[in-house]
């Protein structure tokens, strides 16, 4: 099969559109499908399946379309596993999500102790204020606040 610019435009393709310029700049007469060139054409971006979906016969594109399965089924998985690391990636790392950890036990542990030494400490407040107070009266010879 022999594929020229004015074949794809006959086929759809806009006259001005990116795949077509480009399909002339490296094929200016057009050409034969040879392995080389669909390979060139891959290599260069252009849309093979386009290309398959409008030029081949219903049984050259189930041939096409029983040909590519393997490699979609591959490229599918390795896009899988692509994104699986990359939002591996993104996660907090092992040693940040241990460091968050230690903190917040860390903080969680100082409110804790400082809720216990505080409270202490206001307890020893009211006793010493009450024991100033106490002595203050017991020094006035007034009343020493047991009552």
């Amino acid at each position: 099969m022999k594929i020229t610019a004015e074949l794809l435009i006959e086929h759809g393709a806009e006259k001005n559109c990116h795949d077509l310029i480009l399909f002339r700049k490296l094929w200016r007469r057009g050409g034969e499908v040879t392995l080389k060139r669909c390979l060139q054409a891959a290599k260069a971006g252009l849309d093979i399946t386009w290309a398959a979906d409008r030029l081949l016969s219903t049984p050259a594109l189930a041939g096409y379309r029983d040909a590519k399965a393997p490699a979609s089924a591959a490229f599918q998985d390795a896009k899988a596993v692509a994104l699986a690391a990359y939002q591996d990636a993104k996660a907090p790392a092992p040693a940040l999500a241990a460091f968050q950890n230690a903190i917040a036990v860390a903080s969680a542990g100082y409110r804790d102790a400082i809720a216990v030494a505080s409270a202490g400490y206001r307890d020893a407040m009211a006793v010493a204020f009450y024991e100033a107070c106490r002595s203050a009266a017991t020094a006035a010879g007034g009343n020493d606040g047991r009552d």
